[in-house]
């Protein structure tokens, strides 16, 4: 690599390797800028994501998880990041994951996955305290389908027989269950009767594993 004297030249030497499937001849360079461009193009480029991604996006930098959005990965990989212990789930990390993971078709393949290797239903975030339960049912209320309304109230039932509490609060006092409750009553007015009967649905189900 002494002779690439700039991180384009690198970076365009990197992609080529990558593109021929020739990962052992990537070479990290010292400085950090010349890796991080190399990371920003394995995450955005590589399709798909294999072990051989995961092991030198680990080698540039070991937080690289915090670029996992976009990632086309499958199963295998997600396996292979959590058993190697590349991917620490039950860090803040594991927000950004299961909600990648509750997107897809194959969700609960990859939940149970996570679950069985420890991952931590009522994990809150550090700054506000929002648990996972409650992160997930205020997207899913900002962004309401109808149509996949019975795959929220799915995944929603398999989070909370999972043992994720809704009645945890974030760091302002508010819980799952305390929230959903202000949502209803601040959607009473709302002429969408079928928005509010979903709504109702969530609470009902909330207050059952309460």
């Amino acid at each position: 690599m002494s002779d690439i004297k700039t991180i384009s030249n690198y970076l365009c030497h990197c992609r080529q390797l990558i593109c021929k499937g020739r990962w052992s001849e990537i070479e990290i360079s010292e400085d950090k800028m010349w890796n991080r461009g190399l990371l920003d193009i394995i995450v955005k480029e590589t399709s798909p994501f294999t072990f051989e991604a995961c092991n030198l996006c680990y080698k540039l930098f070991p937080n690289w998880v915090d670029n996992l959005h976009g990632l086309p990965f499958n199963y295998s990989t997600l396996e292979y990041l959590v058993k190697n212990h590349i991917l620490c789930i039950n860090d803040n990390m594991f927000h950004a994951l299961i909600s990648i993971v509750l997107e897809r078709d194959d969700w609960k393949e990859m939940a149970d996955l996570l679950f069985a290797n420890g991952a931590n239903p009522n994990i809150q975030k550090p700054v506000s305290g929002m648990s996972l339960l409650k992160s997930f049912i205020l997207r899913t209320t900002n962004f309401i389908d109808y149509i996949n309304s019975s795959r929220i109230l799915k995944i929603l039932s398999y989070l909370l027989e999972k043992d994720a509490d809704p009645l945890l609060e974030d760091k302002k006092g508010i819980s799952s269950l305390e929230m959903l409750k202000m949502l209803l009553i601040y959607k009473e007015n709302n002429r969408d009767e079928s928005l509010r009967l979903f709504y109702v649905q969530i609470l009902s189900l909330l207050q059952y594993y309460s």
